[in-house]
């Protein structure tokens, strides 16, 4: 507590229910990792003071154990960390200017794949750690990628990248048999912090984006791809975007209406559902939603700075409210649920990252 922690983090449950959690460390300038299994966590610093830690995205391999990337803008290098045993590894990706976005997921094979950006540059790139040492592919690309940089990697080991670019459009490539073929690109008029997309399947897949108050997805299918959007959404521009599939390939959403209420919709088959359920000042980066494994539906949400933070849970097609805390600052909420539906909350309050 007391240092500036937690402004950029990334967090995956593995198949145990245990969280992994890293995040920067602002004060000390520097990447930290946090485990938690029962009631306890257990804090690990990844690198040294000073060392950089922006950035940060974690994914876990086949064994349970953690693989980061992250920026240390100050030297101007991109990092690849992974822990082997109990010891922390950490290897140069890139030392030429890397950009202030990257991602990383695993092949089937748990080989890490980071891609990232350069300032100014009209390429992306794709870095492949191969016999312990970091091979960077450049992909030629239309114009600069600056934003929200996603890579997914399925079980098919074929590479899919979305980012937003500078000529204000998202685009989505893809790596197919050696070569990057475009899959879909789109104008838009805001840039998301954080971009949203999902690879569902190889049939399913969906880009969200927020243009002056209205919500644009963008549904790639077997057929092809369609924009589908609800005009009445009165999202900001920037706002912190909940979203899940369910079982039956319906998406929903949850976001801060700029009047200050949470909102819901639901995108089935081309139909919108619209409701709201909460009439009172809540903080846009305040926001968790998430579905359990049988499609019941959970939001969580804070109202006010110091306000509340509550839980709403849909039980047959009517919204319960829960008072989860009063009387509490914070700010950048994510939220999880595990194998057996139990809620993890992760906020920003003050300089202080709370679980």
């Amino acid at each position: 507590g007391g240092d500036d922690v937690g402004s950029q983090n990334s967090l995956v449950v593995d198949n145990e229910d245990n969280l992994h959690c890293v995040y920067f460390d602002c004060s000390n300038n520097s990447l930290k990792y946090a485990f938690k299994t029962s009631n306890d966590w257990t804090i690990e610093a990844v690198n040294q003071v000073e060392e950089g830690g922006e950035s940060p995205e974690i994914v876990l391999d086949s064994n349970g154990n953690p693989h980061i990337c992250y920026i240390n803008r100050a030297s101007s290098l991109l990092y690849y960390v992974y822990k082997d045993s109990s010891n922390w590894v950490r290897e140069v990706v890139d030392s030429v200017h890397p950009g202030s976005h990257c991602s990383i997921d695993l092949t089937s094979l748990d080989v890490p794949i980071i891609a990232y950006n350069k300032p100014g540059e009209e390429r992306l790139y794709i870095g492949t750690r191969t016999s312990g040492s970091w091979v960077s592919e450049t992909v030629d690309v239309d114009s600069c990628p600056v934003m929200g940089i996603k890579l997914q990697v399925p079980g098919s080991d074929e590479l899919h990248v979305c980012y937003f670019s500078e000529n204000n459009e998202i685009v989505y490539i893809k790596k197919q048999y050696e070569s990057w073929l475009p899959v879909y690109n789109s104008d838009v008029d805001c840039f998301s912090n954080r971009l949203v997309f999902e690879l569902v399947n190889n049939q399913l897949s969906y880009i969200v984006t927020t243009d002056n108050y209205k919500l644009n997805v963008h549904l790639g299918t077997g057929s092809g791809w369609q924009e589908v959007q609800y005009e009445n959404a009165n999202i900001q521009c920037h706002s912190v975007i909940g979203h899940c599939i369910d079982s039956q390939q319906a998406i929903h959403f949850v976001y801060p209406h700029r009047l200050s209420y949470v909102s819901y919709l639901k995108l089935h088959e081309s139909s919108w559902q619209y409701e709201h359920f909460y009439d009172d000042d809540i903080y846009s980066s305040s926001l968790g939603y998430y579905l359990n494994g049988s499609d019941v539906e959970s939001v969580v949400y804070s109202t006010g700075n110091p306000g509340s933070w509550y839980l709403l849970q849909n039980n047959l097609g009517c919204w319960e409210e829960n008072l989860i805390v009063g009387e509490l600052h914070g700010s950048g909420l994510f939220a999880t649920v595990d194998s057996q539906s139990r809620i993890h909350c992760s906020y920003r309050t003050g300089f202080d990252l709370i679980y």
